[in-house]
């Protein structure tokens, strides 16, 4: 059995406060108004120089909608990634990662993008690098079921992405009543980042075997 100590941050484990002070502060974004103007993505105030706003965007949200369905997938996603006892220095990478990325595509190809907000491209950094840690891992350890399941899984969310695309509409948010437009290049590009990240975690070692599930503590890393 695996006690709760081999989750402990001096083990390599992800420690939850870094995790939990991003969704503060996409909470102190919503409750100000003015922070939100300031750290969107504004194609002209880049232009003029503000590069944070690249980065900080993915935290700012156009309704509470938006934020809560945005701030959901962060946290279970996190928690997965917990799990896994990703490093934390591999997920902040990730996230980091697909942030700059996701701006740069937003940015090259899609000029008419002048204003954008949202956490969900970061949420399908971290989808890829969950589901493509678990499958890698899983074939790795011969199971074929639970291959299928991630690669059904990773097929689901470009299945969403395709609807957004087609529609013009958001699956999950209320997007007419947010009048907001859906990014799904954006989540394209946030989950091949996270896929390319599974990778180097599974390559690297840095995940826990996934037969030794049933002798987990329930307790993350850094709790």
């Amino acid at each position: 059995m695996i006690s709760s100590r081999a989750y402990s941050t001096s083990a390599g484990g992800l420690p939850l406060g870094g995790p939990l002070a991003l969704l503060l502060l996409a909470l102190a974004i919503m409750i100000l108004p003015a922070w939100a103007e300031a750290l969107q993505y504004d194609r002209a105030a880049i232009a003029d120089g503000e590069l944070w706003r690249l980065v900080t965007w993915h935290f700012a949200h156009w309704s509470w909608d938006h934020l809560l369905w945005d701030a959901a997938a962060f946290a279970g996603l996190t928690f997965c990634a917990c799990r896994l006892r990703l490093r934390l220095r591999h997920y902040a990478t990730c996230l980091a990662a697909a942030a700059l990325l996701i701006s740069a595509t937003t940015w090259v190809m899609q000029p008419g993008f002048t204003h954008c907000r949202g956490l969900s491209g970061l949420d399908a950094a971290l989808f890829g690098l969950v589901i493509g840690s678990m499958a890698l891992q899983s074939w790795r350890e011969h199971r074929p079921g639970h291959v299928a399941l991630m690669v059904g899984a990773m097929l689901l969310l470009l299945a969403k992405c395709l609807f957004e695309l087609t529609f013009g509409t958001t699956l999950f948010v209320d997007s007419t009543a947010a009048q907001m437009v859906p990014m799904p290049l954006a989540h394209l590009v946030g989950a091949l980042t996270g896929l390319g990240f599974s990778l180097l975690s599974v390559a690297r070692g840095h995940l826990i075997p996934l037969n030794a599930g049933r002798g987990i503590s329930r307790q993350c890393p850094g709790t």
